[in-house]
């Protein structure tokens, strides 16, 4: 992710690897439900955000247990930039189909 490496955010580049792992465990557990996918991808702004639920009716909430990181607050740009990427939904309707 070379958004990342830019200093000023530096907080994305630590959520790098995370939402890597996020984008596979939504194919990996969505039993070919491409609806279910892009549900949970889509959560992700608000998971980076440590807010857990209220994501939407397929996936109202996150799975896990509690996680201690460095969230990245709500109204920072940072946020904005990673919700830009995962509300890209022309990716997303191929999914679905």
């Amino acid at each position: 992710m070379a958004l990342g490496k830019k200093k000023t955010c530096e907080l994305v580049g630590q959520w790098a690897q995370s939402i890597a792992n996020h984008l596979y465990y939504c194919a990996a557990s969505s039993a070919g439900n491409g609806d279910m996918v892009v549900a949970r991808w889509m959560s992700i702004g608000n998971h980076v955000s440590d807010i857990h639920e209220g994501h939407g009716d397929l996936f109202p909430k996150c799975l896990h247990s509690p996680i201690q990181r460095n969230w990245i607050k709500k109204g920072m740009m940072k946020y904005v930039v990673i919700n830009i990427c995962s509300l890209f939904r022309c990716q997303s309707k191929n999914v679905t189909e």
